[in-house]
């Protein structure tokens, strides 16, 4: 800190001030610079996930989504529904078709 006037200054300022006064004013300063390097942290991971939502509001997905419904429907159609690897092949289909809906 720069100061203009005489050398014993800021000393007879702290003991005008009171000690307990200022480490409390040091103590304030120091949580308010943790907040502040805390919300610019959140800030940061907010911005991080809203640029991974924006990835998956493309138009891509949708339309991969839109297809894996289709051959799914399309299975579901063919009576491909005999055995138990046909109903696997459709389940997979169907949780690929929900998982790539709820990104």
């Amino acid at each position: 800190m720069t100061h203009a006037g005489p050398a014993n200054a800021i000393p007879q300022a702290a003991a005008v001030i009171g000690h307990s006064l200022l480490e409390d004013n040091e103590m304030l300063l120091s949580e308010t610079q943790a907040l502040a390097d805390l919300v610019a942290s959140m800030h940061a991971g907010n911005e991080q996930l809203l640029a991974q939502a924006q990835l998956c509001a493309n138009p891509q997905r949708v339309l991969l989504q839109s297809r894996i419904e289709q051959l799914a429907a399309m299975l579901r159609g063919t009576g491909m529904q005999e055995s138990c690897s046909d109903q696997r092949v459709i389940a997979f289909v169907e949780a690929s078709s929900r998982q790539v809906g709820s990104q």
